[in-house]
């Protein structure tokens, strides 16, 4: 059992974390800068990302529960909202761009520039803050405003991230009915033969016309989940950074049957060819299938992951279709 702490000016406590999850185990807590630096490029890339979900309507605070609350990741206002939890929300990190209606909350900055003045004004009785984010854990305790940190590495820590904000925040009944759906939605769909994986790159938000340093990732990532649970093989899984940038000529010599480009919105046609064209002119010896997946929920370990396997799942699908030998 896993234990999460909150953190108020002279106190600190355990939070028992319950979650429904199986099958995905946790991976090693290693890297744990990198981790933070993609979690804030995703959320610099969600600034302009567009989505649509409704929030569900929150339920009143029950009694000894925060009743203000501030978050900077965009994977835990995300959550809050999910949760039907954004009427308790009163401030955001500037990247928080879903669902839409978060537009409406005030900024407070992020990790390396929080509005402080800002933050006291707002009177929070709680911060959720990713580990990765703890620089800030001195100064809001100074503002009297307990802290509560995540963990968000894996699958299962995502899950587990999300109950205890449920168990939190006075809504652990909900936090089990969205974890039981959400579960069900990553199950394991394996669509390779044992003996015939497809060999998956995944390129992480790069620029047309740019292969020089591709951002991958490694095997400690949930990412790699992702790719276990479809059957596939990451080509880079034993790179020894959670996100590595590696060059073209790596990537030859990794052989990939499939790159999978991941970008933070959807791209029209034109730009989407434009993407792909890139890999035309790399010297594989067996040219693989390329598709994009966009969408700013292909970057965030939170609420929407199945979103992510559905869309991995398609990509995946529709290039064995079209590659002979896998």
């Amino acid at each position: 059992m896993r234990h999460w702490f909150t953190r108020s000016p002279g106190a600190l406590r355990p939070l028992a974390a319950r979650t429904a999850g199986k099958g995905l185990a946790p991976s090693r807590r290693t890297h744990r800068a990198a981790l933070g630096f993609v979690v804030l490029l995703a959320g610099w890339l969600m600034a302009c990302a567009d989505a649509e979900r409704a929030a569900l309507p929150g339920p009143p605070p029950a009694p000894g529960s925060p009743a203000r609350v501030i978050a900077i990741a965009p994977a835990i206002v995300e959550t809050l909202y999910v949760l039907g939890l954004e009427d308790r929300v009163v401030g955001v990190g500037d990247f928080a761009a879903w669902p839409p209606e978060v537009a409406e909350k005030p900024r407070i900055g992020g990790l390396f520039d929080p509005r402080l003045e800002t933050i006291a004004g707002l009177e929070p009785d709680l911060a959720i803050l990713l580990v990765s984010e703890r620089g800030l854990e001195e100064p809001l305790a100074r503002l009297g405003v307990e802290v509560m940190l995540l963990e968000v590495e894996s699958v299962a820590e995502v899950a587990e991230a999300i109950a205890a904000i449920g168990e939190r925040m006075g809504v652990e009944a909900r936090a089990e009915a969205f974890l039981a759906g959400w579960w069900s939605g990553l199950e394991p769909d394996s669509l390779g033969a044992d003996e015939e994986r497809p060999r998956i790159l995944l390129s992480i938000v790069r620029d047309a016309g740019r292969l020089s340093a591709v951002l991958t990732a490694n095997r400690e990532t949930f990412y790699q989940e992702l790719l276990d649970n479809l059957g596939a093989e990451n080509v880079f899984a034993e790179a020894p950074v959670l996100y590595p940038q590696v060059a073209a000529e790596e990537i030859v010599a990794r052989r990939p049957s499939v790159v999978i480009e991941l970008q933070p919105r959807a791209l029209d046609a034109p730009a989407a060819d434009r993407l792909l064209a890139d890999w035309e002119t790399v010297p594989f010896a067996t040219t693989p299938c390329t598709r994009v997946v966009g969408g700013a929920h292909t970057l965030l370990p939170g609420p929407r992951l199945p979103e992510l396997y559905r869309d991995l799942r398609a990509a995946v699908a529709d290039c064995l279709d079209e590659v002979p030998g896998t």
